[in-house]
């Protein structure tokens, strides 16, 4: 994908992100005090850091955001990351995804003592 699809493509993405349908199902499927357009422009910076994701299909993009939102997770490659893999987007809970979700369930963690290089 040279520069301008990339530029034209990303555009793509920022309107159907920020278009009222979208808005509103992401207001329905967030859990936190997050507005959907934090969510959209979140979810837009994840497309321009990986432009492999705007290979991917706008339904399997749409599934992983509504996968991390349902949780509780930022798609923001901290909490859970939008992975491209064969065409279609994927989603991956992080480690302080997954932190954070142990916490919301009351269940303590006890980080490792010593983590070493290549280990």
């Amino acid at each position: 994908m040279n520069d301008i699809e990339l530029k034209q493509r990303s555009q793509e993405f920022r309107t159907w992100l920020e278009g009222a349908s979208v808005q509103a199902e992401l207001a329905r499927a967030v859990r936190a005090a997050v507005k959907p357009i934090t969510i959209a422009r979140i979810v837009l910076s994840q497309l321009v850091r990986m432009p492999k994701l705007m290979e991917c299909s706008r339904a399997s993009i749409w599934n992983s955001v509504l996968q991390s939102l349902e949780l509780g997770l930022l798609p923001d490659g901290r909490e859970a990351a939008l992975v491209p893999y064969k065409g279609q987007c994927t989603f991956q809970p992080m480690y302080q995804g997954l932190v954070k979700l142990c916490a919301n369930m009351g269940t303590v963690i006890h980080p490792p003592g010593n983590v070493y290089e290549n280990e």
